[in-house]
């Protein structure tokens, strides 16, 4: 009892145990294992191995155009739906707009009284020579002709104004391609919209395709710091989820300079970087051998260079010591 109350009794306990180790009957166990673990450390330190940053993503075609609702009002017709093939300029779909319609009646009934009466005044100044009537009356006549001429113009200008509105109730397709938007008629039909609204999106799916990845905001350093080091693009190799053949490659070809909250079922996730990958379309749809789907998920593989094994396994908990230290 004596013996265990010592100050450090736990340290000469220790003690104790590494003598123990050091025996001559122990030795060659003890130094096997310090070998072992020498060596570990040396292979975490010195031996090197590549270095990815996984991120998602989805595989879209590179000419796309989204389509805004250009004012506010009703979806009335949806005259498309999902894959539908359209031209520039085809009809998408119509809004209707109450507001608009009465304003655009009311100044037709005014431009259409007003039309009348200078008719009426016309006519009352050729009813009568100038000399039948009298100076005052013919100041008020030709004040009176003016003025609705005057109206007449502002009112055919209001007019045409209107008509240019209504004509953009009619939304046309921006661009040749198909529409991508899942259940077009189910989700617009009978449905008010906002001005600036996005109602569909047009791409063409016959050019080019790319792979837009949401690499997370705490990893896109790292494919910051490969891409300043390196002389050559980035590789990405990438995995469709529909597909079983394989991994597919890619480079970078442009990194956004923000970083975005990414969509999540509660709300926004995640702070993300948008990283744009060009592909070789022509390797994917040979060996997919099928037709490429918009907004396939993607799970990508970004190279971001060689280091020590230790670093690419435990580069994790590195960065959090470091974070902890520096902060």
């Amino acid at each position: 009892r004596r013996w265990d109350r010592l100050p450090l009794g736990w340290l000469l306990a220790a003690v104790g145990r590494v003598r123990h180790a050091l025996l001559p009957r122990n030795l060659v166990k003890t130094t096997s294992v310090a070998a072992l673990v020498v060596a570990l450390i040396g292979a975490l330190v010195f031996v090197e191995t590549d270095f990815h940053v996984e991120a998602p993503g989805v595989l879209v075609p590179v000419e796309r155009r989204n389509v805004f609702a250009p004012r506010r009002g009703l979806v009335e017709q949806v005259a498309v739906r999902h894959g539908t093939s359209v031209a520039a300029g085809d009809m998408l779909l119509t809004l209707r707009d109450s507001e608009l319609e009465l304003e655009y009646n009311r100044v037709a009934g005014q431009l259409q009284t007003a039309l009348e009466e200078l008719a009426a005044v016309e006519a009352t100044q050729t009813s009568r020579s100038a000399d039948e009537r009298t100076p005052l009356e013919n100041y008020r006549l030709s004040a009176e002709q003016r003025q609705l001429q005057q109206e007449l113009t502002n009112l055919r200008r209001e007019l045409e104004l209107l008509e240019t509105e209504r004509k953009s109730l009619v939304v046309r397709a921006p661009a040749d391609g198909n529409v991508i938007t899942w259940d077009v008629e189910q989700a617009l039909r009978a449905r008010p919209v906002e001005r600036g609204e996005l109602l569909l999106t047009v791409a063409d799916l016959a050019r080019r395709w790319q792979v837009e990845l949401a690499v997370p905001d705490d990893r896109i350093g790292y494919v910051l710091t490969s891409r300043r080091d390196q002389q050559q693009p980035l590789v990405v190799q990438y995995q469709l989820a529909s597909d079983d053949h394989g991994l597919h490659v890619g480079h970078i070809a442009s990194v956004a300079q923000l970083a975005e909250p990414t969509a999540a079922a509660e709300g926004p996730g995640e702070p993300a970087v948008r990283v744009v990958v060009d592909i070789d379309q022509q390797e994917l749809a040979s060996t997919v051998q099928r037709t490429l789907q918009p907004n396939t998920t993607v799970r990508a593989r970004i190279h971001c260079g060689r280091h020590s094994l230790g670093y690419v396994w435990l580069h994790d908990v590195w960065d959090k010591l470091v974070q902890w230290w520096t902060f």
